[in-house]
């Protein structure tokens, strides 16, 4: 029999956090079903055995021509809670968690070291290396993002966007015969392939941590700390705080969603307790309805979960405590904060105020606007906006098709003779902003490089305006106009960090276009609009 000292292993590392060292708090005793073996003084095995179940389709679709116990399912896997003692003395211990098959679900999410995984494999690899990236936009609606690489190759040849994206996982090849040999995998954990096992794992485990302990990742990944992760407990605390306040306020500038990739047609929906009905998302809404309304302690948001279940089983297939869910960002004490995946992150003051620079330099349109006084809608605004001016043309909501009938965009809501596009939005959130942004984007892009487009779009002016006075010829002097709505009167609109940091990304765009891109703050004077910042 082969005892496995060569034997290359499949690992799922994590590292627990410091100062956690009771069993009960790391590993979800109760869903070890399948027993608790303690091997060694310091490797304790939890298993986990799914019972037996019968697929939902045997009996919904072939009523009863299959037999289901041909075809019942279950699965099978194991947690090992391995402690690590860091010097001769044995006086610092850190606690590791290994999983195999479905053990991931015994180790409790709450209890890792966040981002473990990452920092080692930047450290451990070249530039040159990286085959797949995972990311998280932190502008907008938090847009995740994985991309391939067929052969190793640098950051740059990726499509990552360093100032909007957080970094969450990044596959790469470390060298042959090396700690990490081959390719590697780091995230929350660290999965490796490697000639370890049971007698070996230990010492293994131990310079893993020192290599983790390093910041070697600084040479080859600078930006990675751009938006860094928070330490500092006290810190968090009144993050935690804010972010209960802003919530409980309505302010959109934090809103929850899944936290990480899931495959959407195999989950039935969404619960927070076995005796709710499922929903189809996780929304602000409905997790305040869950605290009644009294969410007035950030730990009520730890303290609960939501449990994605399975479409076949019916079963709870994930589950997240709700701060994992928790996405956004707002400005406290001076400094720009980001929260993700149940992590808080500070943005660098260099790269705060780049941005901040950058946005309050930005073009402001001269046009006059009027303020948005008794309107119903955006609708009726732009309307009312379009009729101020004998050289304003409504295009609201007058869709011109592209792409061979496949999709449909706005030219934009109002265009003026100038070859002024402007766009109108009331400020609601980051996801809203950069929604507009994208939108005003995407409509040049077409406008200049596609002539299809140009043609349907000239077309539909000419439908509403019989004159060519607004016909699209030269484009050499457009310009991009965004008027936001917003409560204060001021002359540039008043932007969370992170909307200025998307408006900064599309002005780069539209530079290279040679289209000219401005701002124009709306004022809404009605008393019954919440002040959002």
């Amino acid at each position: 029999m082969n005892n496995g000292e060569r034997t290359k292993n499949k690992l799922s590392i994590y590292l627990i956090k410091e100062g956690i060292i009771e069993p009960e708090k790391i590993i979800k005793i109760e869903k070890a079903n399948g027993g608790t073996d303690a091997i060694t003084d310091s490797i304790t095995v939890y298993i986990r055995k799914n019972t037996g179940y019968t697929p939902k389709w045997v009996n919904d679709f072939f009523v009863g021509f299959l037999d289901e116990t041909q075809l019942m399912g279950s699965t099978v896997g194991c947690a090992a809670l391995v402690r690590v003692y860091l010097n001769k003395g044995k006086t610092e211990e850190r606690f590791f968690a290994l999983s195999f098959g479905y053990g991931y679900l015994l180790i409790n999410d709450e209890a890792i070291e966040r981002r473990f995984g990452l920092k080692c494999v930047l450290n451990h690899v070249s530039a040159n290396s990286i085959r797949q990236l995972r990311t998280t936009s932190v502008s907008g609606n938090a847009r995740k993002n994985s991309e391939q690489m067929p052969k190793q190759s640098s950051i740059a040849e990726f499509s990552i966007n360093v100032e909007q994206d957080l970094l969450n996982g990044v596959t790469a090849v470390g060298e042959k015969d090396s700690l990490l040999p081959g390719s590697i995998t780091g995230a929350d954990s660290l999965s490796v392939t490697a000639p370890i096992n049971i007698k070996s794992i230990e010492q293994y485990l131990l310079d893993i941590y020192g290599l983790y302990k390093k910041d070697v990742y600084k040479e080859n990944f600078p930006w990675v700390d751009q938006i860094a992760p928070v330490k500092d407990k006290t810190l968090i605390a009144k993050l935690e705080e804010e972010a209960i306040r802003l919530l409980t306020s309505g302010d959109p500038t934090l809103w929850f969603a899944v936290p990480e990739n899931i495959k959407w047609e195999e989950i039935a929906g969404f619960r927070y307790s076995k005796r709710q009905d499922l929903v189809d998302d996780i929304l602000t809404d409905d997790v305040l309805k869950v605290f009644n309304n009294d969410l007035s302690d950030f730990s009520k948001l730890k303290s609960k979960r939501v449990y994605a279940v399975d479409s076949k089983t019916e079963e709870d297939s994930q589950s997240w405590s709700l701060n994992r869910c928790l996405y956004g960002e707002f400005s406290f004490e001076s400094n720009q904060y980001c929260v993700s995946d149940g992590m808080w992150y500070q943005i660098s003051k260099d790269f705060a105020k780049e941005i901040s620079d950058d946005y309050t330099s930005s073009n402001l349109c001269d046009l006059n606007f009027p303020d948005y006084v008794n309107m119903k809608d955006e609708a009726a605004y732009n309307k009312a906006l379009s009729d101020s001016n004998q050289d304003f043309l409504s295009m609201d909501r007058k869709n011109i098709v592209y792409g061979g009938g496949r999709s449909q965009i706005e030219l934009c809501d109002v265009l003026t003779k100038d070859n002024q596009f402007i766009h109108v939005k009331r400020y609601s959130g980051s996801s809203v902003m950069s929604h507009l942004f994208n939108q005003g984007l995407v409509s040049m892009e077409l406008v200049k490089r596609d002539r299809d487009f140009l043609d349907k779009a000239n077309k539909k002016i000419a439908e509403i305006n019989k004159s060519q006075d607004f016909q699209l010829s030269h484009l050499d002097g457009a310009e991009v106009v965004y008027g936001i709505i917003t409560k204060e009167k001021v002359e540039i609109p008043n932007l969370p960090f992170f909307s200025k940091v998307a408006f900064h990304y599309i002005k780069q765009r539209f530079q290279v276009m040679g289209v000219k891109v401005s701002l124009k703050a709306i004022y809404d004077p009605s008393k019954d609009q919440r002040v959002k910042n």
